[in-house]
């Protein structure tokens, strides 16, 4: 009976500790094992009078901000949303991003994301740290930038934190617009 115990509590161990329930592909990108997009559940709609556009990049300029030990000036993140209800956002970029940036998709995260009424937007990024985490973040959509203003983690703290995060549409040549990784998400 000592060795079961033992052995049930090596099988809990090892599955906590190296089990994870995501996987890193070839171009660095946490893709989750199971689909763990609360708004994926439904089949996705894009509204026909939505002011987001899947055809463009959205890209924020932050200043003045410490990264661990790095001090950055100026740094860039964009999301690029695509018209299957999924959507990238990059990691920060210490200077401006070039086209073949845009289109590489081997620097940031992944999400869902859904359109509600009055152009509002709810979006969820996954991030593969730990266990694999969640984030849902809400914003307005308007004709020329997606503002996100709300974040909130599906933890057991994730409460609401303020944010600001303003996205302005800006036109990319020859623009990437299949998302590979979605495929790969089992539901």
């Amino acid at each position: 009976m000592k060795i079961i115990g033992i052995y049930l509590f090596l099988i809990t161990l090892y599955s906590c500790i190296f089990s994870k329930p995501f996987i890193v592909d070839d171009n660095g990108i946490g893709i989750p094992k199971k689909d763990p997009f609360t708004l994926t559940k439904d089949p996705f709609v894009f509204p026909a009078n939505c002011l987001l556009d899947t055809n463009k990049v959205y890209i924020s300029m932050g200043t003045d901000r410490w990264f661990g030990n790095l001090y950055a000036d100026t740094f860039y993140h964009y999301y690029v949303f695509f018209n299957n209800g999924y959507y990238y956002a990059s990691k920060n970029y210490f200077e401006y991003p070039k086209i073949t940036d845009f289109n590489q998709f081997n620097r940031g995260f992944i999400g869902s994301y859904r359109i509600e009424e009055d152009n509002k937007i709810a979006a969820e990024v996954y991030y593969p740290i730990e266990r694999g985490r969640l984030q849902l973040r809400t914003g307005i959509i308007d004709t020329n930038k997606v503002t996100l203003t709300k974040a909130k983690d599906y933890t057991i703290f994730g409460g609401y934190d303020l944010i600001y995060v303003e996205l302005k549409k800006i036109k990319v040549d020859s623009l990437n617009l299949t998302p590979y990784w979605t495929n790969l998400i089992k539901n």
